[in-house]
């Protein structure tokens, strides 16, 4: 998703101050991603911290990494091109595969090696790492037990949302939830993000709306983005980026665990091997 879609997406959460930061970023915004923010401090008579605030707001981790998105949006605004009913299947294809690199490289744009390192020191030191999502997310959910499975973790997972209620009423200070859900304020997600809290269980989010109370509850939030086209919803799109996000999870603690890994991923192939002997 493009930096200004995201300011026009959320902009009616903002308050004045970061309204005026908004306005000025949305009619101008190669300006904005050129100058340096005692500048753009100067110019809208706010300070630095508010512009500061602002960026990670809309889910940057910095006010650098939003200028650097900002200079990127101006170039790809020349090399984005709809799918229109008169393009043929090939052209389909190939926007089709463009917008999804696109929505994975935005959502790179939002994360930090801070971000990434106490995430995964987070689920490494969990008892038990629970997964948690309804509808599309539940589909990322599982994919994420799917990759999980490969470490060693304890992991909790249901697909029926009953059940869900029932593992998170289980979870303890000593656990980690992981709650995915593109607009990050369904009721059903929330009913489950309460309990969490109850139990003091932390709660790392993958959600595409900083402003969601989700993003507001959890204790580290990573952001999936994603443009909302003529031929494919905003929230499908989005899966793509989540996805990308538990393939950067999964990598890293693979990465952090070593031989461990390695231990457990040959014993999960040699049982599936046996499945294939002749």
């Amino acid at each position: 998703m493009r930096v200004e879609s995201r300011i026009r997406q959320l902009f009616s959460t903002f308050g004045p101050t970061s309204q005026i930061i908004a306005n000025y970023v949305i009619e101008n915004p190669e300006a904005f991603a050129t100058k340096s923010i005692n500048e753009l401090a100067n110019d809208l008579q706010v300070s630095t911290a508010s512009i500061s605030r602002f960026a990670k707001a809309i889910g940057f981790p910095n006010f650098s990494k939003m200028k650097i998105a900002l200079s990127k949006d101006s170039t790809e605004m020349n090399q984005f091109h709809p799918i229109v009913t008169g393009d043929t299947a090939l052209d389909g294809a190939r926007k089709t595969i463009s917008a999804n690199i696109s929505a994975l490289n935005n959502t790179l744009d939002f994360m930090s090696d801070p971000l990434i390192d106490q995430a995964t020191q987070l689920l490494r030191s969990a008892d038990h790492i629970g997964l948690f999502g309804l509808g599309s997310s539940n589909v990322i959910a599982q994919a994420a037990y799917h990759s999980f499975l490969l470490l060693p973790v304890n992991l909790i997972y249901q697909n029926d949302y009953h059940m869900q209620l029932m593992n998170a009423s289980l979870l303890t200070k000593k656990d980690i939830a992981i709650v995915i859900s593109h607009t990050g304020n369904n009721a059903d997600i929330l009913a489950l993000t309460d309990i969490f809290q109850q139990n003091q269980v932390p709660i790392l989010a993958i959600t595409s709306f900083p402003t969601s109370p989700l993003a507001r509850l959890a204790d580290i939030s990573f952001f999936s983005t994603s443009e909302d086209t003529k031929y494919r919803p905003e929230a499908l799109i989005s899966m793509t980026a989540q996805l990308g996000i538990i393939d950067v999870l999964y990598t890293e603690l693979n990465r952090k665990f070593g031989g461990k890994s390695a231990q457990r991923l040959r014993k999960v192939r040699s049982a599936i091997q046996k499945k294939h002997r002749g």
